[in-house]
């Protein structure tokens, strides 16, 4: 099929207009799978950022059966980000007059997908790099699967339209990527060139952040874990990654432990991923450490310096005090405080038994205890990430199905639920454990799956610290990317190879969501601040999560400027990338919108209540479910059901000639039910632009705890008078919260975005919220 709307590699300008759209008068044609691909490199050539048509837009003269792009509304262009420009995508055949959609618009840009309604009714915002799949379903639908968890729906004008479609699509979620395409490269350079300060994100534009410095920052938890000076130190025997690539370059160590013994403990581990001490408890003085499997032979035998080195970790708070008298195991047994303590290493292998013993096929295993003296061995069953990857496709097609009277049992036959108790039982586990005094050391296979989920859980769990801005943001920086969590395969950034993909991070999420649920007060962030992490970890905007390890992140100087990059010799050759924003210059303390107004610090426990039973595991559907704005840019056929006409017991004479009553054989009321509504819902006006936040995404919802608390307008008036609230600059009127647990003296504000919630619309940034 012919194309016209980009230029084909080799062609020149013959001039430009006034808007900065090109005009050729020569026609050209490419494949639609190529339109995406254009060198940016060639000086003859634009990226797909930049449309070229056959004429000036916004009226292409594109020739039959073509594809075109015309200049996207202007509404959109005052919203696209720095450097984004949106095209829209037609499809021009004998059946349709460019519309690729029957009711709705798409546009396309090298961050995000953005599909509207052609009544400004619906918004749906879909990151490039968060496109998982499309599916083609019948009569012209497609299904768009995304990686957080929701479907959209899009009914194409034909079949036609629907094919050119399903090809555009496909090649953005199944072509290689460059790591050089990825919209964050582009975002920073272009607010880097226009010397402009974005109010929300932190960091200006002309600073660079080196956020691949860790000393600072681990020298601070050092001092946080109060770890003894003359027992402990930080090494830099992994500078530039020398023993282990998916590892930080500074590490705590005991002193005892020489950088040249250090250098001989990655043999004894898969990956090289050596035991490595992460956290402290201090009042009990428990250790947590991390690392991988054990390397063991067909005949059983271990790495010598490995053993040492667990033996030498074992012991190294075994000449602390007991805490209040308790025993190794955390019981009271009549031993005296001050005592010192002899107590075996718990170690806690997140696989199954039966899947540790199977990885002695590739030379793994676990800690046998007549090997590794003075430990023992717990399995926690967790499942691998082929098992979470196959179940949260299943949670996001159950989630998003309308009406399903056996969702329930569709729900429980995914295990998604099953997996997220899982998990925060071993992490329950693994606290308990270290909070009465016990070393442990976590590991699965490889360390950087199931070990980060629950040693992050952990420290969640029995440190206040880490549910603070500051806290989170160190925990998720160095357990998460330092300790080469592999973001890059997980989250499947380059289209790589879809095996390795698996949602281990929103997993993560999704249990501190559980956490946040049941301990309403403990955090200083609010459910918001989850729900745009958990959309950023895939969105390609920020460069915290691009990358597989520091090593591969310091090779793409993606946390150095270009000017200012390391001068390491292994390092120093690779400067073709300009830093990136970190996801931190966007979620923060500076920003107000991701404050927990029910937080107080006085009032945080120091340890979290956990609950995995399954009945308190909730479904996280401001992040899973697809939000009724996205859902009505595809203002599907809706089904009428037919009137009730069958008698039953349960159906009096009276009640059938009851024309108030549902299954009344004179009611047409309930034939028509789910077509009034969504006429009702069609026929609301709203603010296009009031769905969509400052990082071109999807606006999410309000927490759940502020957005109760406001009252609909006509009820505003008569309880205004009976309020203590300080006075807000542009604040919203209060509604008190009808739950119990909600407390009496919160001031929310008037007007946090210029908009009254019953709009439909979210506070925005510069809202304040008053805990007197």
């Amino acid at each position: 099929m012919p194309i016209t709307g980009e230029r084909a590699t080799g062609e020149v300008d013959s001039h430009d207009n006034q808007d900065g759209y090109a005009v050729d008068n020569n026609d050209c044609s490419i494949d639609a799978a190529d339109m995406s691909i254009i060198d940016n490199n060639s000086p003859k050539t634009r990226p797909l950022a930049e449309p070229h048509c056959t004429s000036a837009v916004p009226s292409p003269q594109a020739s039959s059966n073509g594809v075109s792009h015309s200049k996207p509304k202007d509404m959109l262009e005052e919203n696209a980000l720095a450097g984004e420009k949106l095209i829209r995508y037609e499809v021009k055949n004998d059946y349709t007059n460019g519309n690729v959609l029957e009711d709705s618009q798409i546009y396309v840009s090298m961050y995000r997908i953005v599909i509207t309604m052609k009544n400004n009714q619906g918004l749906a915002n879909i990151p490039l790099c968060s496109l998982e799949n499309v599916e083609s379903k019948e009569d012209s639908l497609l299904q768009l699967n995304i990686k957080d968890g929701k479907i959209i729906r899009l009914k194409a004008a034909n079949r036609e339209a629907a094919l050119e479609l399903y090809k555009k699509l496909t090649s953005i979620c199944t072509s290689k990527r460059a790591l050089k395409d990825v919209f964050a490269n582009i975002f920073r350079e272009n607010v880097r060139k226009d010397g402009v300060k974005l109010k929300w994100i932190h960091s200006s534009a002309d600073e660079v952040y080196d956020i691949n410095s860790s000393l600072h920052p681990l020298q601070k938890e050092f001092a946080h874990l109060r770890l003894d000076p003359a027992k402990w130190r930080i090494s830099d025997a992994n500078k530039n990654f020398k023993i282990c690539e998916s590892y930080p370059e500074y590490l705590i160590v005991p002193t005892s432990v020489s950088d040249e013994q250090l250098a001989e403990l990655p043999s004894g581990r898969f990956m090289s991923r050596f035991p490595a001490c992460v956290w402290r408890h201090t009042k009990s003085g428990g250790l947590l450490y991390r690392s991988a499997q054990p390397k063991i032979t067909w005949l059983g035998t271990v790495n010598q310096a490995d053993i040492n080195y667990v033996e030498k970790l074992a012991k190294m708070n075994n000449d602390e005090p007991l805490v209040n008298g308790a025993s190794a195991n955390g019981s009271a047994n009549g031993a005296c405080a001050g005592q010192t303590r002899n107590q075996k290493m718990l170690i806690l292998d997140m696989r199954s038994y039966t899947a540790a013993w199977a990885n002695r096929a590739k030379g793994g295993g676990f800690e046998s205890s007549d090997t590794y003296l003075n430990t023992e061995v717990e399995f926690m069953s967790l499942g691998n990430i082929h098992n979470m990857r196959y179940s949260f496709s299943q949670l996001r097609n159950v989630v998003n199905t309308p009406d399903d009277p056996n969702c329930l049992v569709s729900l429980h036959s995914t295990q998604w639920h099953q997996f997220v108790s899982a998990i925060l039982r071993a992490a329950v586990r693994c606290q308990e454990a270290v909070m009465s005094g016990r070393t442990v050391l976590v590991h699965c296979s490889d360390g950087w799956d199931r070990t980060t989920q629950i040693v992050s859980l952990c420290k969640l769990l029995g440190d206040p610290y880490y549910r603070t801005f500051e806290g989170f943001k160190y925990l998720v920086q160095r357990e998460w990317v330092e300790f080469g969590h592999k973001f890059q395969d997980r989250n499947g950034v380059l289209n790589d190879d879809p095996n390795e993909f698996a949602p281990i991070f929103l997993q993560w999420l999704d249990c501190v969501h559980q956490l946040m649920y049941q301990n309403r007060t403990s955090f200083e962030f609010n459910r918001r601040y989850l729900m745009k992490l958990a959309q950023h970890s895939y969105s390609g905007l920020f460069g915290t999560f691009l990358f597989n390890n520091m090593k591969e992140a310091k090779r793409c100087s993606v946390m150095y400027d270009t000017d200012n990059s390391s001068t390491e010799s292994d390092f120093s050759a690779i400067n073709s990338m300009p830093s990136m924003f970190s996801v931190w210059d966007y979620l923060g303390r500076h920003n107000p919108e991701f404050h927990n107004v029910l937080y107080k610090v006085a009032h945080s426990a120091s340890t979290l209540k956990c609950s995995y039973d399954l009945l308190d595991i909730q479904i996280w559907r401001e992040v899973y479910k697809t939000s009724e704005i996205e859902s009505a840019t595809s203002p599907l056929i809706v089904d009428v059901a037919s009137p009730n006409t069958s008698l039953t017991r349960s159906h009096s004479t009276t009640s059938l000639n009851d024309p108030h009553n549902p299954h009344s054989l004179h009611n047409s009321h309930a034939s028509h039910t789910s077509l009034t509504r969504k006429c009702e819902t069609a026929a609301k006006k709203v603010d296009l632009m009031s769905f969509m936040d400052q990082d071109g995404l999807t606006r999410v919802p309000l927490d759940e705890d502020v957005y109760q608390l406001f009252r609909p307008e006509t009820q505003r008036d008569s309880d205004v008078s009976s309020v203590d609230v300080e006075p807000v600059t542009h604040s919203t009127p209060v509604k008190p919260n009808a739950r119990s647990s909600a407390p009496d003296n919160v001031a929310y504000p008037k007007n946090c975005n210029g908009r009254s919630p019953d709009a439909g619309g979210s506070p925005h940034s510069n809202g304040e919220i008053i805990v007197k």
